[in-house]
This record gives C-alpha cells, sequence and structure tokens, in this order.
C-alpha cells in the first residue's frame, strides 16, 4: 500500500456501532424511515468514506494532504449519527451535509487520474454522495420524501462504490484483468439509470420507478456474469476466497433487493419495503462491506505496525494469518443462515427472527476486533 488512512479503522468501527442499532431499531420499532436513515446515512456511509479515505490516495499513488481534515469529518460523521438516533433530522441532514461537502473537497485535493474505471466509479459515487446529502437536507424541511433521499444515495453512491471497488479488487484476488469493455458499459448504464432514478424518486411515480427498477437488476446481472467470468479464469488455482464469497453473496442479495421492488411497484404494495430494505442493507450492503473489512483492515492495520520493521528485514506475521481463514468461512455461511431464517420468519411477520442475526454478528465482529488488537500488540 502506497498510503496507509489511519483515520479508516474509526469509521468502520462507527459503522458497525450504526449497524447494529439499527438492526436494533428495526427489530423494536418497525419504522422503516427511521432505522432506514440509519442504516443508510450512518452504517453504509459511514464504512463507504472510511474505505474511500484508504482507497482513493491509493489509486493515485499520492499522500492525502490535510490529514487533519479527516478526523474533521470523522467528528461530522460521529454526529451524524447521533442525531439519526435521536431522530433529530434536521441537524443530521445539516451535519451530513457539511461531511459530504468537506470529504468530497478533500478527496478531490489527489484525484488526478481519473482513466481507471475504479476512480470513475468513485467519482461517481462521492457526487451523488454530496446530491444525497442536499436531497436528505431537504427532505428534512417537507421539500421532499426521505425515501428519495435514501435512493440517491443507495442508487447513486451506495451501488457506484461496490461495483468500482469489486471490479478492481475482485480480478486482483485471480491475478486476472476484468473485460474493461463491459465494465465501462456497467459504468455508463449505471449513471444513466441513477439520472432516471433521481427523477422517478423525486415524482415518486411507481409508473415511472418500475423501468428503472428492472433496467437495475438488468445492468447488476450483467455485472455479475462480469465478476463470475473472471472468477472461472482463477478458480482451479486458488478456489473462491472467503472474501470473494461475501462479495457474490452481496450481489445475489442486491439482484433479490431489487426484485422485491419491483413487485412494490407493480403491486404497489408498501408492506413490503421492510422486507426490500433486508435484503438491500442486511443482505447486500452487510455481506459486501463485511467482505470488504475483512480483506483492507488487517492490511491497514499491518502497514501502520509492521510495515517498517519489514522493511528493515525484520520477522514480522504475516498479514493473510490475522484473520483465520477456516473462522471467516465459518461466518460466512453461519450468517447466511441466520439472514435466510430472518428473511423467512419477516416474512410472516416475525421481526425477532433477526435476533440470531444481530447475535451472530456481534460475535463475530468482536471476535475478528480480538484477532485484530492481538495482531497489533
Amino acid at each position: 500500500m502506497f498510503y496507509i488512512s489511519k483515520i479508516t479503522p474509526f469509521f468502520f468501527i462507527l459503522g458497525i456501532i450504526d449497524l447494529l442499532v439499527g438492526i436494533f431499531l428495526k427489530i423494536t420499532h418497525h419504522d422503516y424511515i427511521y432505522y432506514g436513515l440509519v442504516f443508510v446515512f450512518g452504517f453504509i456511509a459511514s464504512i463507504i468514506i472510511g474505505a474511500m479515505y484508504q482507497i482513493i490516495p491509493n489509486s493515485q499513488q499520492e499522500k492525502l494532504p490535510y490529514e487533519y481534515f479527516s478526523y474533521i469529518n470523522f467528528s461530522f460523521a460521529f454526529l451524524t449519527s447521533l442525531f439519526l438516533i435521536l431522530q433529530n433530522y434536521k441537524i443530521a441532514s445539516l451535519v451530513f451535509f457539511l461531511l459530504t461537502v468537506f470529504f468530497s473537497i478533500h478527496m478531490s485535493l489527489i484525484v488526478r487520474n481519473v482513466k481507471p474505471i475504479t476512480v470513475r466509479f468513485l467519482i461517481a459515487s462521492l457526487f451523488y454522495m454530496v446530491l444525497s446529502s442536499a436531497v436528505f437536507l431537504a427532505s428534512s424541511y417537507g421539500e421532499i420524501s426521505k425515501q428519495a433521499a435514501i435512493h440517491t444515495f443507495t442508487i447513486g453512491t451506495m451501488i457506484n462504490a461496490v461495483f468500482g471497488v469489486e471490479f478492481a479488487w475482485i480480478p486482483m484476488f485471480y491475478m486476472q484483468t476484468a473485460d474493461f469493455k463491459k465494465g465501462n458499459i456497467v459504468f455508463i448504464l449505471n449513471q444513466l439509470i441513477t439520472i432516471f432514478a433521481l427523477i422517478s424518486f423525486g415524482f415518486f411515480s411507481y409508473n415511472m420507478i418500475l423501468p428503472v427498477v428492472l433496467s437495475e437488476i438488468a445492468v447488476s446481472l450483467l455485472f455479475i456474469s462480469l465478476m463470475i467470468s473472471t472468477i472461472k479464469k482463477g478458480k482451479s488455482l486458488i478456489g473462491i476466497p472467503y472474501t470473494v464469497k461475501f462479495f457474490l453473496a452481496g450481489l445475489f442479495f442486491l439482484v433479490g433487493g431489487l426484485v422485491i421492488a419491483m413487485f412494490i411497484t407493480i403491486l404497489k404494495n408498501p408492506m413490503l419495503i421492510d422486507l426490500h430494505v433486508s435484503f438491500m442493507v442486511l443482505g447486500f450492503g452487510v455481506f459486501t462491506i463485511t467482505g470488504g473489512m475483512l480483506h483492507l483492515t488487517p492490511r491497514i492495520l499491518w502497514n501502520m505496525v509492521y510495515i517498517k520493521k519489514a522493511q528493515q528485514g525484520k520477522q514480522v506475521p504475516q498479514v493473510n494469518m490475522v484473520i483465520p481463514k477456516n473462522k471467516a468461512e465459518t461466518f460466512f455461511r453461519l450468517l447466511m443462515i441466520c439472514f435466510i431464517a430472518g428473511i423467512f420468519l419477516e416474512g410472516i411477520g416475525f421481526l425477532y427472527g433477526w435476533t440470531a442475526y444481530f447475535i451472530t454478528l456481534i460475535g463475530y465482529y468482536l471476535y475478528f476486533s480480538f484477532k485484530l488488537f492481538k495482531f497489533l500488540v
């Protein structure tokens, strides 16, 4: 790694706390706007910003200037989470708007090379992050629906960020090159879909939303086929690493969430919204982000603690030994079982079915945190 972001682990911790709080609110409050805002502008936003602080400078082979700005932005993220939980959306949206503006300015100081597809995905993600914060701010004053703010972020920021990172990382794991021509098609189509999605949610017309959902399903399937074709080239050598398993599961849950969105628009049935959120956040979001954190966090900490010793020729632990592979594989399988059970039980109206999923996340996140702490000391 060319650059090590010391603030990234703190954003990850904040995001995990927001995730657990959001699940608790989902189980106990049953208000999808309330827990949806905590999930999106707390959990997912914190993780994406933290990851970008590590990924974007390295994509440019540049050290991030004025690093103290990252700590200011972390304080904005913390305050956003706090006021979201307190349901003070006017302050939360204002602070989040300041966070996205300052963060985007900070990133713009180092972005020079925009040719790589991953960088273009991340720039688009940044743009929609700022736009979503402006929509969230407007929604807090009743100018537009909060669902428009949520979907501006999930479609514009989250999907662009995930596609961009996975387009770089999955081929990297297999030492393969992805199909850049198809990657460009996915990028262009996804931006067009996002623009139409913003318009349709602005008017909140089911007839306008349906074509957007169908188009996003098609683009997601195209991206999945692109990643699977890359995996097939190198699968015989290394199998499927647990990080890739988390990524693939997340992508399939993305399609599942979009299919439910399709039924919501066709049936005009808002009763399915809770299930849609579960697929998009607890499926797509959690599996994708967990896979990313299990790969990225040990490498950040290893470089912080051991890189100088390694350069001096001293014996240091291997970074790929920090997270035991068998434990990560068990976590993946157990989380998958708990997710499927949670979806089934929610489908029959029993939200407490997410309790096992909640406990599994707490248990394994604490376990991996302990392993990382032992690694540091």
